[in-house]
């Protein structure tokens, strides 16, 4: 058996501890919650990990054509519903049974990725944390990303085992129109308008009225991704833009940190996230968490309810405004 001289012996002592605390500690300027945010290399060291679930929330086709191998395709439009005319409401007995559909257990780890920016995955990502699922986690760049590192696809569709998957609906995560109404004006209340600039002033009008919720501050969902120059509009075609950028990640956490310390956002207030339905509205409520806060709720109803409801208040122009702003 061989012994360390003494002095090596010593100096184990002495930088062991250091080394172990820095293994422990978060990377400098790494997100709070860096764990919901995977890269596509960790990804791809669990390809073979049974307790992993893959998610794909492209176009059923652009599936068929090629995924991640093991991956199941879940659409956005297969874990929403359109309620009382409202598109992309949360449905509790919809999503339940999708969710036993891909064979999801509470014990599993769900990783999604998207060729979206991230926005589908989002959607699935806020509906999870609101029936109560453990572990969820998006990919960083999803498709785009995975495909320019080079790692292999399929179309091979797996074979699923379905469960009956058991919900937990947590009601801090889900808020209503009459709730969202009765609390406007607390001081530790703050609303999240993830929609487009125009829309934010009233100027792009895509419901009855157009808007924001008084005292909602505007966060634009593309402004927390870099790697392309991509415009939220109107038209119909707008998100195939995106489809076409090379890759979208997360911006760095400093960065967005300042854009959340612009609007006075912080981790100690209560965040409600909205848009047209709750589908950008997720990126945001995704990147609040991300960043540490753990008091966020999405309102589903978003401003396809709001915007068409003559008794919800609404202010127009670039700022904030307030209750008493309102018509």
């Amino acid at each position: 058996m061989k012994t360390l001289p003494l002095f090596l012996f010593w100096l184990t002592l002495l930088v062991a501890p250091g080394a172990l605390a820095q293994e422990a500690t978060p990377e400098a300027g790494a997100y709070p919650n860096a764990h919901l945010l995977v890269d596509v290399g960790w990804l791809h060291a669990r390809l073979d990990d049974p307790a992993v679930l893959i998610v794909d929330m492209r176009s059923p086709s652009a599936y068929r054509q090629a995924h991640v191998p093991g991956a199941v395709n879940v659409p956005v439009d297969a874990i929403s519903s359109t309620i009382d005319g409202v598109a992309m409401e949360f449905d509790e007995e919809e999503v339940t049974a999708v969710l036993s559909a891909i064979g999801l257990t509470r014990e599993r780890t769900v990783v999604i990725y998207d060729d979206l920016g991230m926005m589908n995955s989002a959607r699935l990502f806020w509906t999870l944390e609101l029936v109560g699922h453990p572990d969820v986690r998006i990919v960083n760049g999803g498709w785009n990303a995975w495909v320019k590192a080079g790692y292999e696809t399929t179309g091979v569709v797996p074979d699923v085992q379905p469960t009956d998957y058991i919900i937990e609906l947590r009601s801090d995560r889900l808020i209503d129109a009459e709730e969202l109404l009765s609390r406007l004006g607390e001081p530790d209340l703050a609303i999240v308008d993830a929609r487009s600039p125009g829309e934010y002033t009233g100027e792009i009008r895509l419901a009855a009225r157009g808007g924001h919720i008084p005292g909602a501050v505007l966060f634009t969902w593309l402004d927390a991704l870099s790697g392309g120059d991509v415009v939220y509009t109107t038209e119909p075609n707008w998100a195939e833009e995106l489809r076409d950028e090379d890759v979208e990640i997360f911006k760095p956490a400093s960065e967005l940190q300042a854009l959340l310390d612009e609007l006075n956002l912080s981790p100690d207030q209560e965040v409600i996230t909205y848009c047209h339905t709750l589908w950008r509205g997720a990126h945001v409520y995704f990147l609040l968490r991300l960043m540490g806060f753990d008091n966020v709720r999405g309102y589903d109803g978003s401003w396809a309810e709001w915007g068409n409801r003559d008794d919800l208040p609404i202010v127009t122009g670039e700022a904030p405004g307030a209750l008493a702003d309102a018509s």
